[in-house]
């Protein structure tokens, strides 16, 4: 969640500063730091990962925009794709882009969904439901009475950004209201989910009466001692709900199983175990560094690959490599989904240099490609991006967007060292056209500033950036 400038209910990400402990039957073997590898076989595979490029040709959504008047940071940027449009959503903004960089529209979220302009948003999040053809959003909200969780499918798969282009709907009234909302689909289920203190809860509803804009759909309501646990982004339909999260005790799987109509909604919880995942150090960038990374899941992504036929859920996140900041990149077979076996851990570095919020996405083949900020102490955030195979064996590590040269996390009248807070995470999506390709966003330093990010949007492959 982002610090606010003008809305009073704040509530932030708990840092996490320690070792993962070994736990559980399920071991996750430990994580080789391969950053100067990597550095070294990028360098020399891919001459261009480090080059400065021209701003890409996508519109930027930046800091204030749909409208809102809200300022506020991180941008917390999230991306789908549908058959021939792309939509984002920014903090209070969404918005709709042609697959060759025409912006087509722009609102604000509660516009969208119907609520006032004075209500709270934050912790966005976007999915594409391949199988039914429908987009869907969710977004928090730390103002209105009760704190909801307010959610939104499309009508259509290339909806307008107006109420009547989507069913919308809340969450029931809480006490105190639940950080990071998520949401996902499953091939019978919507899940919205947000995170207490101590506890995740997770609203299971019945997907048909919300593609069908019923208004009052079944729905299931539980909890979890796992919180913080991030969805999988599902691009074939599982019939079951994936969640990971990262404690104390290790890394665990959290699954739903059943549909809320037949009363038979379980959660099954398993320990995963980890052997080396590490609280990160916070990445550097001129007059100081990027604030709140740890080492919690940023995002995930479940496929029934086309090779193989093999259920997979793949995980990102970042770690420690020595003294650096890198992302860490976690596969994981579901085919037995009571036995979840590890099928890829490694990690993304490069020696001197922090990668920030790394996410992922998967191509049909199981390919992961993981959009990320990259920094380091003479440059602030780059929006990047880079590919890992099966074996885990890095495919190429590119920067979309430079960094504005010469910019500083100090804005005007700020002493340093300063602190930016970025992420918490960035977005991508598998083409539903061309499951060869997929499209990321991530963020870059657009000026000096806490508040001078800006968005990057990049069409990627396995040979890499496509078009940005």
């Amino acid at each position: 969640m982002r610090i606010l400038t003008s809305v009073p209910r704040s509530r932030r990400r708990r840092p996490r500063a320690f070792l993962l402990s070994v736990v559980g039957a399920l071991l996750i073997p430990a994580l080789v730091s391969t950053t100067a590898a990597i550095g070294s076989a990028n360098a020399a595979a891919n001459p261009s990962a480090d080059a400065k490029p021209a701003r890409h040709a996508y519109p930027v959504l930046t800091d204030c925009q749909g409208g809102s008047g809200y300022c506020f940071t991180p941008a917390d940027p999230d991306l789908a794709a549908g058959p021939s449009e792309l939509i984002e959503t920014v903090n209070c903004a969404i918005a709709t882009y042609s697959k060759t960089g025409t912006q087509l529209a722009v609102t604000d979220l509660r516009t969208l969904v119907g609520i006032p302009i004075t209500a709270g948003c934050f912790d966005p999040r976007v999915i594409y439901i391949p199988w039914s053809g429908r987009f869907a959003i969710s977004f928090g909200d730390n103002v209105s009475a009760g704190y909801p969780m307010h959610f939104a499918v499309s009508t259509t798969n290339n909806p307008g950004l107006t109420p009547a282009a989507w069913h919308s709907y809340a969450t029931p009234a809480t006490a105190d209201g639940f950080d990071q909302p998520k949401i996902q689909a499953t091939k019978n289920t919507l899940i919205v989910s947000g995170n207490s203190d101590t506890y995740e809860q997770y609203y299971v509803y019945q997907l048909n009466p919300v593609l069908n804009g019923n208004a009052s759909p079944a729905m299931t309501a539980l909890t979890s001692p796992y919180d913080e646990a991030l969805p999988s982004v599902n691009t074939t339909a599982p019939t079951r709900g994936y969640f990971v999260s990262i404690t104390g005790a290790g890394a665990e799987l959290t699954e739903i199983t059943g549909q809320p109509n037949l009363g038979n909604v379980a959660l099954t919880n398993y320990a995963l175990g980890t052997g080396g995942i590490a609280q990160p150090p916070q990445a550097p960038i001129p007059g100081g560094f990027l604030d709140t990374i740890d080492s919690r899941p940023t995002s995930a992504a479940y496929e029934v690959e086309t090779g193989d036929g093999k259920p997979v859920l793949e995980f990102s996140g970042n770690t420690a490599c020595g003294a650096d900041a890198c992302a860490y990149d976690v596969k994981l077979d579901l085919t037995t989904p009571t036995a979840p076996v590890v099928l890829k851990n490694t990690t993304v570095g490069r020696a001197g240099y922090g990668y920030a919020f790394g996410s992922v996405t998967l191509d049909a083949a199981g390919n992961a490609y993981l959009p990320y900020s990259r920094t380091d102490a003479a440059n602030t955030p780059s929006a990047a991006v880079a590919a890992t195979n099966a074996a885990g064996t890095v495919l190429f590590d590119s920067v979309i967007t430079a960094d504005a040269a010469g910019s500083s996390a100090c804005g005007s009248g700020d002493t340093a060292p300063c602190t930016e807070r970025w992420g918490d995470y960035f977005g991508g999506s598998q083409d539903p056209t061309d499951p060869t390709k997929v499209w990321v966003i991530a963020a870059d330093q657009a000026g000096n500033g806490g508040f001078s990010w800006a968005t990057s949007i990049a069409e990627v492959s396995t040979a890499g950036i496509v078009a940005s």
